[in-house]
């Protein structure tokens, strides 16, 4: 994947070409031509912008992840049918005590820790201001999250992010690899392949049979030759805060259901 300053303009490039010659549900496509314009404006002011399904810090996987949120049908018919977050990629706070100025900014407060048992310590933290749009890509509501970032000793990475539940409805368990109930509160696990390729490539008769019917596997549009990524996240919402635990490094499930554990105590 590209590093260097001309990514952004790459992925805008590339996901113009692709957007216009590939079937996306509509809301799927106005979230792109979102992420499009955000890009492009960014490249300009500096600042970055993400979307998610859950937070995610790289420009290019941006259609991966409107496809994850399109794929576990989360929203309530009628309602919101995608979602744009604009947020820094430079921590607000780097102190775990201020932690409580993102939760009076945000308006709620959060479980958090630390570090957790198995190496994971807090590096930073920030406020992801968020929109719910119509599939026409007009805003239905607006509120904040919370994301915090961890790191080990072997400079894995993840993030903690929350929100409060009644920003909008979402059935968590969506297309869930795996569930447990730890003390009392249902902890979805989903593991997902993500196939990278150029705006030219032309996906096999297989690939895209696999991406229809395989929620866990998703084709997007943002690297210079065809690879192979990988995203975990675990979910669960406890006192009326919904939280996401998001990584792309190699960590097991196990990782992932401890720091929930941890969290819950």
């Amino acid at each position: 994947m590209r590093s260097d300053a001309g990514l952004d303009r790459f992925i805008s490039e590339g996901l113009k070409e692709a957007a216009g010659r590939v079937e996306v549900p509509a809301r799927c496509k106005t979230e792109i031509d979102t992420q499009i314009v955000s890009a492009e404006s960014d490249q300009q002011t500096g600042g970055t912008k993400q979307m998610r399904s859950w937070t995610f810090r790289k420009s290019a996987v941006a259609v991966v992840i409107c496809s994850l949120l399109i794929g576990t049908g989360v929203f309530a018919a009628g309602r919101i049918a995608s979602i744009v977050s604009h947020g820094s990629s430079e921590p607000r706070v780097t102190e775990y005590e201020k932690i409580d100025e993102l939760e009076t900014e945000a308006g709620f407060t959060i479980r958090t820790k630390e570090d957790f048992s198995n190496g994971f310590v807090f590096t930073g933290g920030g406020i992801v201001d968020t929109e719910g749009q119509d599939e026409q890509g007009n805003g239905l509501s607006s509120w904040k999250m919370i994301s915090l970032t961890y790191r080990n000793a072997e400079d894995k990475e993840l993030t903690i992010d929350a929100e409060q539940e009644a920003s909008f409805d979402q059935d968590l368990s969506g297309n869930a690899s795996e569930t447990r109930t730890i003390r009392g509160t249902e902890v979805y696990y989903d593991y997902t392949e993500m196939y990278l390729v150029p705006p030219s490539y032309r996906p096999t008769a297989e690939e895209e049979e696999r991406n229809r019917t395989d929620p866990h596997y998703t084709i997007a549009y943002g690297s210079d030759a065809p690879e192979t990524t990988y995203s975990s996240t675990l979910c669960f919402a406890k006192d009326e805060v919904r939280y996401y635990i998001t990584t792309f490094d190699d960590l097991s499930a196990d990782d992932l259901f401890l720091i929930a554990e941890e969290l819950l105590e």
